[in-house]
């Protein structure tokens, strides 16, 4: 790390569309999700530069500084003991073009692009899969999420084959034509933490997830996979009576669509052609809830550069 070095990192958001949990096992990076979802070209850049507040880190979201970034710091906390080194005063700034806390994988992407932007800073002590892999341990540790890391890693519209975190699972990406576009409209976050540890919803989860997951793996196509991730929102239970209402009017003009996991909202991907249309539907339902228009990422997280 050289003097006033700032390092930056950019990680696409995540949707997950159906999933299995796969968390028994006592290794850490073995916890994880069967499913698959998709990367956007929307997501999180973090910054990392020396010196914070005394001994802390000092962590901003979107410009407004917080105590309360837990995941971000248990990263922060995770990478000096894995090169073994006394932790050092940091600022960290988080900037994100996705919603936070809904469905759309903020919580990995914040984790993830704060690896790859430590591991820069001090000068890659770590391999990029080493740092991967620390963003995975925080999701874990937190329960803030199980496999949306390793899928951010990759990016793509991607099933997960085999459970665990960078270097331990196993990921495929499924070819997507380039006209296909990611329409979002959210009203606001579901927990994760709370879904993930309430026995009905999980019941549900486990119980239609590794169907679903061998059924895609059998035709892994974008409409299989639109499908798949409807029929796992209804049965779920999850969709409330405004989301419903929008995936109504979607089905009547056969623009197939489904919730994100977990987010108050509804996602589809869709040819350009059929945009405006969509987006017209969406627009009877901004008041509280905001449309996000993006691509498919074709690439996971990455270093963008070190100053």
């Amino acid at each position: 790390m050289t003097q006033n070095k700032i390092s930056r990192a950019f990680c696409p958001g995540h949707i997950t569309g159906f999933f299995h949990i796969c968390d028994q096992s006592p290794d850490p990076l073995l916890k994880g999700s069967l499913g698959a979802g998709f990367s956007l070209t929307h997501g999180a850049t973090t910054l990392v530069r020396s010196g914070g507040s005394k001994d802390l880190s000092v962590i901003t979201l979107n410009g407004q500084r917080t105590t309360q970034a837990v995941v971000s710091q248990t990263v922060i906390d995770l990478f000096f003991a894995h090169i073994n080194s006394r932790p050092q005063p940091l600022t960290v700034d988080h900037r994100f073009t996705i919603p936070m806390g809904a469905g759309f994988g903020s919580s990995g992407a914040g984790a993830l692009s704060l690896a790859y932007a430590l591991n820069e800073h001090f000068s890659n002590p770590l391999t990029q899969e080493e740092a991967a892999r620390i963003a995975h341990l925080a999701e874990v540790q937190c329960k803030t999420g199980l496999g949306t890391v390793i899928a951010e890693t990759v990016g793509g519209l991607e099933i997960r084959t085999e459970a665990g975190g960078p270097g331990s699972g196993k990921i495929e990406t499924i070819p997507v034509p380039e006209d296909i576009e990611v329409l979002s409209l959210v009203f606001g976050p579901l927990s994760t933490k709370k879904a993930l540890n309430h026995p009905v919803t999980r019941k549900k989860v486990n119980t239609l997830g590794k169907v679903l997951v061998a059924r895609f793996s059998r035709d892994p196509t974008l409409k299989a996979f639109l499908d798949c991730s409807r029929e796992f929102a209804e049965y779920t239970g999850l969709i409330t009576g405004r989301v419903r209402k929008i995936m109504s009017l979607c089905d009547a003009r056969d623009f197939r669509c489904s919730m994100p996991m977990f987010g108050e909202g509804v996602f589809t991907l869709a040819p350009k052609k059929h945009t405006a249309a969509i987006l017209a539907i969406f627009g009877n339902f901004t008041t509280g809830a905001v449309i996000i228009k993006s691509k498919i990422s074709a690439q996971g997280g990455k270093v963008i550069h070190a100053t």
